[in-house]
């Protein structure tokens, strides 16, 4: 009987931990939304004449970045909040997130190898997936940007695809969520669900709307796998945010200066 409250007791404790990263990762998104809105409209009912695209030369692109920027600020800072809540100081949750180790030198090459890795391991999935056909393996991700037109565009849309997310998804993700679940949800499994649920839920946030990607959710959720490896390995979450940005670099290079 004690078993099976402990049992429930650790898997309601689970499930919400999950739920609150979910929650930090929307609401992040609307508070950023609403409030550069507001704060346009309020200027511009005022007889102010301001647009954002205006600061970046009239490019969208100026728009995306700034926009992608203030989200990962206010999500970086309701995780802070969600751990203040847990008992944490500002130093304590640093480190809990993994943020107070820097990246070895030599770390650069495992992160190139971990690459390698997760380069054939997507492959693999790939097939498998398209063998069994219930994914569409060919469908294309639309990312939801346009090229662009000149230099000063490129440098703000690799910061917008490559930089910035790279930094705020892995607070969010391999930081809060991961190291959340293996904390306050032990027992012998704790790793492995951590990891299956922190590479779903990544995956899932990455299904693009209503266009339904699978296949992208797939691939994302397979990266977090290695994300999480990286990060663990060196205790740092710093060689996992420079394998996100490395990995989204080469998409930007691939799809922007490429044209493929």
């Amino acid at each position: 009987m004690r078993t099976s409250a402990t049992l429930i007791a650790r898997i309601g404790t689970f499930v919400a931990l999950c739920v609150s990263a979910v929650v930090i990762f929307f609401v992040g998104q609307l508070i950023a939304s609403v409030f550069i809105g507001t704060g346009i409209g309020l200027l511009q009912s005022l007889g102010v004449d301001v647009s954002i695209s205006e600061l970046f030369d009239g490019s969208a692109h100026g728009i995306s970045f700034v926009l992608f920027a203030y989200i990962g600020l206010v999500i970086v800072g309701l995780v802070f909040v969600a751990l203040k809540m847990m008992g944490m100081s500002v130093l304590s949750a640093q480190k809990f997130l993994m943020l107070r180790r820097g990246i070895p030198l030599w770390a650069v090459v495992d992160v190139v190898l971990t690459f390698g890795m997760f380069f054939v391991a997507t492959l693999l999935v790939n097939v498998l997936v398209g063998i069994s056909g219930v994914v569409d393996v060919d469908q294309m991700q639309d990312i939801g940007f346009t090229s662009p037109e000149n230099t000063s565009a490129r440098i703000l849309l690799f910061l917008t695809i490559a930089v910035v997310p790279a930094i705020w998804e892995e607070i969010l993700f391999r930081g809060y969520l991961y190291n959340v679940l293996k904390k306050h949800v032990p027992g012998k499994w704790s790793t492995v669900a951590a990891y299956v649920c922190t590479s779903a839920i990544f995956g899932l946030a990455h299904i693009e709307g209503s266009s339904l990607n699978w296949i992208a959710a797939i691939d994302t959720g397979v990266f977090s796998l290695f994300l999480i490896y990286i990060s663990q390995k060196y205790n740092s979450l710093y060689p996992a945010m420079l394998l996100h940005a490395f990995k989204n670099g080469l998409a930007f290079f691939v799809l922007f200066i490429v044209g493929l």
